[in-house]
């Protein structure tokens, strides 16, 4: 079976992965799941070649995983996910369950999660470790865990600006220079 022949196959997995088999998009929907939402971002989160980035952005499009929309006053689109991107939230999870579980080194997992609702660290999956309430997208916040931490902290001691290198590491748009500081101290 070829690559292109997936989509038309009579299996749910084989469906699947036509539309998110890919590395470079399930990075791409990483990222947009941690706030990056312009294709700079994105770019140099992924480290990505911009037509490659062109390309797999069009095809989330097309699939409909993605809309863009250009904000009032600027020329910038942003990329959302729609509810159908929204819906991919468990597979993420389960993939950083499967690498937290499998993949980790001796500097330990590279995000945490926090479960707003009580606030406390749980892994991936449909209810919260410790509260058992379920747990949606919106209901988590990522967290750096200590692989990430450790990464940092080597890069700043080798003189590289935390700026920079916030902008090729999978880290939440969200989170400040300042903690990023306050981390690595």
């Amino acid at each position: 079976m070829k690559w292109n022949e997936l989509s038309t196959e009579t299996c749910s997995i084989a469906r699947t992965l036509s539309v998110i088999g890919d590395r470079w998009v399930m990075l791409i929907i990483r990222d947009v799941f941690l706030g990056k939402q312009n294709f700079s971002e994105i770019e140099k989160s992924i480290g990505i070649a911009k037509p490659r980035l062109s390309e797999r952005l069009n095809q989330l499009l097309q699939q409909d995983v993605l809309e863009k929309r250009i904000e009032s006053g600027s020329k910038r689109a942003k990329y959302k996910l729609t509810k159908k991107g929204q819906s991919l939230y468990p597979i993420i999870m389960s993939m950083v369950e499967w690498g937290d579980e499998w993949l980790t080194d001796e500097h330990g997992v590279p995000m945490e999660y926090i479960h707003k609702t009580c606030n406390k660290v749980t892994r991936a999956g449909a209810l919260c470790d410790h509260c058992k309430k379920p747990i949606e997208a919106k209901e988590m916040l990522p967290k750096l865990g200590p692989a990430i931490i450790n990464t940092l902290r080597n890069r700043a001691n080798k003189g590289e600006a935390l700026k920079d290198i916030k902008l090729t590491m999978a880290i939440p748009k969200s989170m400040s220079l300042k903690e990023l500081d306050d981390l690595i101290a």
